[in-house]
């Protein structure tokens, strides 16, 4: 377990990115990534000057089954108690991914000398705090999908997480959190997710995007989960009168 810290201020993370471009002039972004892992930018990344401790005393978790995504994110959740300004905080998550996390990340994205800049970018770094900058992230999105699951009403309050997280829904993932329009409204992805929970095939490729063109339309916010619901029923009964499944 390693001790919760930030980097200082975003201009230090800026100076970082800087230093990465620099030595990605004459070396490649697997080259980074080793000398990342070897400590090659210790000095230059983690001095004490760059840092600054958490009050609280929290400690960034060691995953007890890094094989499994959602065993990491609902430990990741459960550590660090973060409110939703702290979670969008780049200095948190470049942090996390450089210095606590870099083992997991290669592991996770399974990197290699093909590592290409873009990549090595969204892989270590976190910029922008937008719902998609979040899930890109290895890090930031774990902590995002539980966030946008847990329903402490629950007798399970991730009972909504480990539907996402369920590995034949590949794809649901994939449809619920890079579509923002839809992970951004909780309520949204909660009924998004009861609809999905026993179908089949590739009913949520197919269902994303009509929920998405009728969120950009319609005000989805007066509608309870019951009701989004019964709309996501009656856009997959329009699709089978269509024949599209």
């Amino acid at each position: 377990m390693e001790p919760l810290k930030i980097f200082k201020t975003e201009e230090t993370v800026d100076n970082i990115l800087i230093e990465v471009d620099r030595y990605l002039e004459n070396n490649t972004p697997f080259q980074f990534v080793s000398g990342l892992i070897n400590g090659e930018f210790d000095e230059l990344f983690f001095k004490d000057d760059n840092l600054i401790s958490d009050p609280k005393k929290r400690i960034f978790p060691k995953f007890s089954n890094p094989q499994k995504e959602l065993t990491c994110a609902i430990e990741l959740f459960d550590a660090l108690k973060l409110n939703r300004l702290n979670a969008n905080d780049t200095r948190l998550w470049t942090y996390a991914c450089l210095k606590v996390y870099p083992h997991y990340i290669i592991n996770r994205n399974k990197i290699d000398e093909t590592l290409n800049r873009d990549s090595l970018h969204r892989y270590f770094f976190f910029k922008g705090a937008s719902a998609t900058t979040n899930v890109l992230n290895t890090i930031s999105k774990l902590w995002w999908s539980v966030n946008q699951t847990f329903d402490e009403e629950l007798n399970d309050p991730y009972y909504f997480t480990k539907i996402l997280y369920k590995g034949k829904y590949k794809q649901l993932f994939q449809d619920i959190t890079q579509r923002p329009l839809i992970f951004s409204n909780k309520k949204v992805v909660k009924a998004y997710l009861l609809f999905m929970e026993n179908k089949v095939g590739d009913t949520s490729k197919l269902i994303a995007p009509y929920l998405l063109n009728h969120i950009k339309s319609f005000n989805l916010f007066h509608l309870d989960t019951d009701k989004i619901v019964e709309l996501m029923e009656n856009f997959l009964e329009d699709m089978r009168i269509k024949g599209y499944v």
